[in-house]
């Protein structure tokens, strides 16, 4: 029987205990993501405001656009119901980002998941004071956004968050949910983990403890949270958390804390997005696997991080026991009425001419992807996202270059097990992507039958 061993990279060390070369790591990249996200809004910021700026003449309809847009996503997120509603055993769509409901989901079907609990909630005045501002040091940025000031009609309100909230109030509310946390545990927004967490998880730096970076003797960052001084707070300003609760429904917003879990399997390997950068280096990933329900129905199981793997009988069993956990969710969600709704779908069914597209993902059905992490425990649920599809959503894994490039109304075939990406594709370079489309797939993406064959060849562990 082939198994992958703990991952004990030379460069890295063992993932339970950081060496001073993998601290220092996870300072720069943690250093280097909160500049990026900096960086990353002014520029988004910045195209917006050279797209009202060419059209000056015409922004009276840019902003009925913007508030029929706004009126159809308050009308869709109107509707969904949250976890407590589904726990109570109601029926109805919810939100396909909702950690909390899919953890109700989970605990309905009896599939065994990662425990969270919602420890804040903030209304919307609330989390645009705490999530802060963007202080522009870009001169060309300033002056076009000073031009666009100028150029649009005075608010007839003045008011703002900040004349609603008290700033001072918001922050012991940050600080007050932090305090009964227990060390080696993360915090998340309910929609999206943050920023940090991504990039360390990404490059294969996060450990199997829980990463807490200290930058100094009164600053230290976890995963959703800062300390400044002597207090913990839940960290509101992450690029994702604030994305996150900007594409969410309107009102009040949720963050979970969680316990860290730790893998009992890890892959080895170097990790492709440092590549070429000073911080090249191995990376230790714990085995995960993400499962994509179409109408319903399991169609395929990837490994998470599909840059290392392969097909064993071991990584097979593992594949067809996530399959069997996730259609015990899908099949609950089904019985129950219950559909993930994700607003880049919806907006894209407003077009008759997308309808093709999105078969199996229609307005009730049940479509999303459920992730599942190895565990001592065995296979835990470990989050639900939106379904992959071809106006965005979940994304493919392993499963990527199977249809050629990502562009929009293209998704992949994400039906079978992919164990490894296809050769010649990169996951972090789009363009290689193409490669995929009539790569070999012997070895890399099996369909089930295969994968049940492969099972086959060591007895069940």
């Amino acid at each position: 029987m082939s198994r992958t061993k703990r991952a004990e990279p030379e460069t890295l060390g063992n993932p339970d205990k950081g060496t001073k070369g993998t601290l220092m790591l996870r300072q720069a990249l943690i250093a280097i993501t909160r500049k990026s996200d900096i960086i990353e809004t002014a520029k988004d910021l910045g195209i917006l405001a050279r797209t009202m700026l060419t059209r000056r003449r015409s922004l009276g309809d840019f902003f009925d656009g913007m508030g029929e847009t706004e009126a159809f996503h308050a009308a869709e997120t109107g509707t969904w119901i949250d976890a407590e509603a589904i726990s109570e055993g109601q029926q109805g769509p919810f939100d396909a980002c909702d950690l909390p409901a899919y953890l109700a989901i989970a605990k309905a079907a009896g599939v065994p998941s990662v425990p969270a609990r919602i420890i804040l909630a903030l209304s919307e005045e609330e989390a645009d004071a705490a999530s802060g501002k963007l202080n522009l040091t870009d001169p060309r940025s300033t002056r076009i956004l000073e031009k666009l000031a100028r150029s649009l009609p005075a608010p007839s309100d003045e008011t703002t968050s900040e004349g609603l909230v008290d700033r001072e109030e918001v922050t012991e509310k940050l600080m007050a949910a932090m305090d009964e946390i227990p060390e080696g545990w993360m915090v998340r927004h309910a929609r999206a983990g943050g920023s940090n967490l991504k990039t360390l998880a990404g490059s294969g730096v996060a450990g199997g403890e829980v990463p807490e970076i200290k930058f100094g003797p009164n600053l230290e960052v976890g995963p959703g949270w800062v300390r400044v001084g002597n207090r913990r707070m839940v960290d509101v300003s992450d690029r994702r958390t604030v994305q996150a609760i900007a594409e969410g429904p309107g009102g009040t917003t949720r963050f979970v804390a969680r316990p860290w879990v730790k893998a009992s399997r890890w892959r080895t390997g170097d990790d492709p997005h440092r590549q070429g950068t000073p911080f090249a280096g191995k990376g230790s990933w714990p085995c995960e696997w993400r499962a994509f329900i179409v109408d319903g129905k399991v169609v395929g199981v990837s490994n998470y991080y599909g840059w290392l793997g392969e097909a064993t009988p071991l990584d097979a069993k593992m594949a067809i026991a996530v399959r069997e956990l996730a259609q015990s969710m899908a099949d609950l969600m089904v019985q129950r009425s219950l559909f993930p709704r994700f607003m880049d779908t919806e907006f894209a069914r407003r077009r008759p001419e997308f309808a093709e597209k999105l078969a199996g993902f229609g307005h009730e059905q049940v479509a999303c992807t459920l992730d599942f992490i190895e565990t001592h425990d065995g296979l835990l649920f470990l989050e639900g996202g939106p379904a992959h599809s071809a106006f965005g959503g979940g994304h493919c894994c392993a499963f990527a270059g199977t249809r050629g490039a990502p562009v929009i109304g293209n998704a992949m075939d994400v039906s079978g097990v992919a164990f490894t990406l296809l050769p010649g594709v990169v996951l972090a370079d789009m363009a290689s992507w193409k490669n995929g489309e009539h790569a070999d797939r012997a070895g890399a993406i099996l369909d089930w039958e295969a994968v049940e064959l492969l099972a086959s060849e060591t007895p069940s562990v």
